[in-house]
C-alpha cells in the first residue's frame, strides 16, 4: 500500500467519524443491549393485532445498516431510519419497498431461492396503526432467528437472542398517533458462543420464523399465572399469578367456570400472588385428553385459558402419569412443515405433524432440538400426546462462557415459563448429545438447577451420547471376534481379524478368548449428568454410524463390519448405570422415499425396515425401558446431508418424507405401538397401568 493511499484511507474514517458524531442519533444498539421485557403469557387472550403479512425487506450480507464498512465503531447507512429521500441531491443507498418483501410468519431460507444458503443479517420493515390510548402496547415475537435489534419509529427498543423463544418489547411510549413504524434487523449467523453454534444437523433458517402481535392491556395487568394440580389426588388446584403495575392487597380471580370453583389470589409487594382451592377435576391423559376452561380476571381485563391437570413422577425405573406406570411410544419431530416448504408455524401446521404421531399410534413425541411454537404444544394438549420439550443446547457448546450460559438459562426459562400451563408438557430437556466433560457436566447441572426452580412439577432430562469413544473400543472387539468366528468369514478377512488382536494384545487369541470378547453384549450408558436427571435418555445409531466409523479404524471393510453388527444387535442389552426410567431418545436410518431397493441397500426403504426391525429386537432386551422416540417422522432440511442422489440437503431418516409420503417402516413401527407386535416392556407397562386418567 502506498502512503498516498493509506492517507486516503485514513481520511475517510476521520471523515466518515466526524460526519458520524453530528449527524447520528444516540438510536442504534448500544454496546450493551436492552433486555425485552418479562414474558406475557397467552398471548392470544388479549386478541392482539397481528402484523403477519409481507414485510418489506432489505438483504445485508455486510451488515452496513448498522455499521460502516470503512471504519470500526462508525455507524453505517441505519436502515432503521427508514429515511427517504426529500431533495435529489440527497444520497440514499438504502430503500425498503415492496419490490423486496418476505412473509411473516416464515423463514427466507424457504421463500426465495437465492436465500437458500443465506446466513447474515436481513431488515424487517413494516407499519401499523397506532391502537387505542390510555394502554400500555408491546410487539410481542413468536420467535425471530436468530438475533434481532428491534426499533420502533426510528429508536432502538431492545434486543433478543435466541431463535426459537418467544420475546415481547413495551413501546407505549414509543408510538405516535397515525402510523407507525417497526424495523427489526434479523442476523440469522451463530458462532462459539451462541445457543445453538454454528455446526447442527438441521437447517440453520433465518427470519422472522413466527407470528408477530401487538398487544394492547391495562396500565396494570396479568403478565404470568400458572394454574396446576396441588395434590397427587386431584382434588386441589394451586395458582400463581403475577401482576404488572399491580399493587400489595389487590387480588386477581381464577376460575373454573365449568365446576363453579375458583379463588380470589392476593398480590403481595411485588405484585404476585398465590391461592388454591378445592376443585375435584378429571384428570388429562393420552387416552382422554381432558381441558377445561380457566378464567383470570382483575382490573376490568378477562383472560381465558385452556388447561389440563395430571401429575406426572418417577418411581424407580418407572415413569408415572396419573399415578399408573406410562410406556412412552414417541417419535422425534423437527419444526419442518408437511404442508409448505420451510419451518412450521401456528395451529394448522401443527395438526398436520401431530396428526402423523396418532396415527403412527404414538402418545409421546420429542420437540428436538429447540422449543417448537406454542400452537404445537396447545394441540398437543388438545390430541393427548405427551411432550418432550428441548433447548438447543446441542453438540459442542462452549461450556466455559458465561455468554452461552446466559444465552441458555435465558432460552430454557422463556420456554418453561411459556408453556408451564400445557398438560401435554411431562419432560424438559436441557441437552442433546453433548460429550462429557468437567465444564460441560458444570453447565449443564445449572440448567437443570434453572428447571427445577422454575418448575418442579414436572421431569428432567437430557438425550445423552454416553462415551462412545470408550464403548467402541469393546464393541470393536464384538465385531472383530464375531468375523473371526464365523465359519462363513472368508479366510483372508478372519486373518486380518486375528492380526488385529495380535495387533492389540502381543498374541492371537484362541477360540474361547473369542466368544467371550464375542459375548460382552451389555452396553451400560453411564453419564454423571444421569445422576441429576429424573429419566436418563440415550441416542444410538447401531447398525448405521458405527460400521463406517469402524471400517476408518480397523483392517476390516465397512460391509463385513456393517453385517456383523446387525447380526449382534439382537443380542445387546442397553441399560443406564442409574436406577431410574430410561428412553431411547433417538435411533434411526436415511431412506429415500420411494426408493424400495432391497434391505441390503443402503438409502433404500427396505433397509430402513431391516434396520426398525433389528433396532426393536435389541430394544426387547433393555429391562429399564420405558419410551423410544425413533429419529425421525419426517425428513428435514440439513446443510451436512449433500449426497446428491439420496439426501439433496435433507436428512433422511423421517418415516415420513417431506411432502408427508409414508415410507415403509412408517408401519413397522406402527404396528409397534398398535399392539400389533409390541415392546414386552411396553405391554407389561400397560396391562399393568390400565386407564391413566379418569
Amino acid at each position: 500500500m502506498t502512503g498516498r493511499t493509506l492517507g486516503t484511507a485514513r481520511l475517510a474514517a476521520l471523515l466518515g467519524l466526524a460526519l458520524a458524531g453530528l449527524a447520528a442519533p444516540a438510536a442504534a444498539a448500544p454496546a450493551d443491549p436492552v433486555a425485552p421485557a418479562p414474558l406475557i403469557v397467552n398471548p392470544d387472550a388479549r386478541r392482539p393485532a397481528s402484523l403477519d403479512g409481507r414485510w418489506q425487506v432489505i438483504i445485508d450480507p455486510l451488515s452496513s445498516g448498522d455499521a460502516s464498512p470503512v471504519a470500526a465503531g462508525v455507524e453505517g447507512a441505519g436502515f432503521y431510519r427508514d429515511r427517504r429521500q426529500v431533495s435529489p441531491l440527497e444520497l440514499i443507498e438504502y430503500k425498503f419497498s415492496d419490490k423486496v418483501t418476505l412473509k411473516v410468519p416464515g423463514d427466507w431460507n424457504a421463500q426465495d431461492p437465492r436465500l437458500f444458503f443465506y446466513q447474515a443479517p436481513v431488515w424487517y420493515r413494516q407499519t401499523f396503526q397506532r391502537p387505542k390510548a390510555g394502554a400500555r402496547h408491546f410487539l410481542y415475537f413468536g420467535a425471530v432467528n436468530y438475533a434481532a435489534d428491534v426499533y420502533v419509529n426510528g429508536r432502538y427498543v431492545a434486543s433478543h437472542e435466541g431463535g426459537f423463544t418467544p420475546f415481547n418489547v413495551e413501546v407505549t411510549d414509543r408510538l405516535k398517533d397515525g402510523e407507525n413504524l417497526v424495523v427489526l434487523k434479523v442476523d440469522s449467523t451463530l458462532g462459539a458462543q451462541t445457543v445453538p453454534t454454528a455446526k447442527t444437523d438441521w437447517m440453520n433458517q433465518g427470519g422472522i420464523t413466527r407470528s408477530v402481535r401487538l398487544i394492547s392491556t391495562p396500565k396494570a395487568f396479568v403478565r404470568d399465572y400458572v394454574v396446576r394440580l396441588a395434590d397427587r389426588d386431584a382434588r386441589r388446584i394451586a395458582v400463581d399469578v403475577e401482576v404488572d403495575g399491580g399493587r400489595p392487597g389487590e387480588t386477581v380471580r381464577v376460575d373454573i367456570p365449568e365446576l363453579r370453583r375458583g379463588a380470589a389470589v392476593r398480590l403481595d409487594a411485588r405484585g404476585r400472588g398465590r391461592a388454591s382451592f378445592a376443585a375435584p377435576v378429571d384428570l388429562w391423559s393420552p387416552e382422554r385428553p381432558r381441558l377445561y376452561d380457566v378464567t383470570v380476571a382483575y382490573g376490568g381485563e378477562t383472560l381465558r385459558d385452556r388447561i389440563g391437570f395430571r401429575t406426572i413422577e418417577t418411581r424407580g425405573g418407572d415413569i408415572l402419569l396419573n399415578g399408573r406406570p406410562v410406556f412412552l411410544k414417541g417419535i422425534a419431530m423437527h419444526e419442518e412443515s408437511i404442508r409448505h416448504p420451510g419451518r412450521s408455524f401456528g395451529t394448522e401446521d401443527a395438526r398436520a405433524m401431530l396428526g402423523l404421531v396418532k396415527e403412527l399410534g404414538g402418545n409421546f413425541v420429542r420437540l428436538a432440538h429447540y422449543p417448537h411454537d406454542e400452537a404445537t404444544t396447545r394441540v398437543a394438549d388438545e390430541l393427548g400426546l405427551l411432550v418432550w420439550s428441548e433447548v438447543p443446547v446441542y453438540w459442542s457448546i462452549d461450556w466455559k462462557s458465561d455468554k452461552a450460559l446466559a444465552s441458555a438459562t435465558t432460552q430454557l426459562s422463556d420456554n418453561i415459563v411459556r408453556d408451564r400451563n400445557r398438560a401435554s408438557v411431562v419432560i424438559w430437556s436441557v441437552a442433546n448429545e453433548t460429550p462429557m466433560s468437567e465444564p460441560r457436566l458444570a453447565f449443564l447441572r445449572k440448567l437443570v438447577a434453572t428447571v427445577r426452580g422454575l418448575d418442579d412439577s414436572r421431569l428432567v432430562s437430557a438425550a445423552l451420547f454416553g462415551d462412545p469413544f470408550g464403548f467402541f473400543k469393546q464393541y470393536a472387539g464384538m465385531l472383530m471376534a464375531r468375523i473371526a468366528l464365523d465359519p462363513a468369514t472368508p479366510a483372508a478377512k478372519r486373518e486380518a481379524a486375528l492380526a488385529w488382536f495380535e495387533k492389540q494384545a502381543g498374541s492371537r487369541p484362541d477360540e474361547a478368548r473369542l466368544r467371550a470378547l464375542a459375548s460382552q453384549t451389555n452396553h451400560v450408558v453411564d453419564d454423571p449428568l444421569g445422576d441429576d436427571l429424573d429419566v436418563v435418555a440415550y441416542n444410538q445409531y447401531f447398525g448405521w454410524y458405527p460400521a463406517g466409523f469402524l471400517a476408518r479404524a480397523l483392517p476390516m471393510d465397512e460391509p463385513t463390519l456393517r453385517l456383523a453388527e446387525l447380526a449382534l444387535m439382537p443380542e445387546m442389552r442397553i441399560e443406564p448405570r442409574q436406577d431410574k426410567p430410561f428412553i431411547i431418545s433417538e435411533f434411526g436410518a436415511d431412506a429415500k422415499g420411494g426408493f424400495v431397493g432391497d434391505e441390503n441397500t443402503i438409502f433404500s426403504e427396505a433397509f430402513q425396515v431391516r434396520y426398525y426391525e433389528t433396532q426393536l429386537r435389541m430394544l426387547a432386551n433393555s429391562k429399564k425401558l420405558r419410551g423410544v422416540a425413533p429419529w425421525v417422522l419426517k425428513d428435514f432440511r440439513t446443510f451436512l446431508r449433500t449426497h446428491p442422489d439420496y439426501q439433496e440437503y435433507f436428512n433422511r431418516k423421517g418415516l415420513v418424507d417431506e411432502k408427508g409420503n409414508k415410507k415403509r417402516a412408517f408401519d413397522t413401527l406402527r404396528s409397534v405401538y398398535t399392539g400389533r407386535n409390541p415392546l414386552p416392556q411396553m405391554r407389561a407397562v400397560e396391562a399393568a397401568a390400565g386407564p391413566t386418567g379418569r
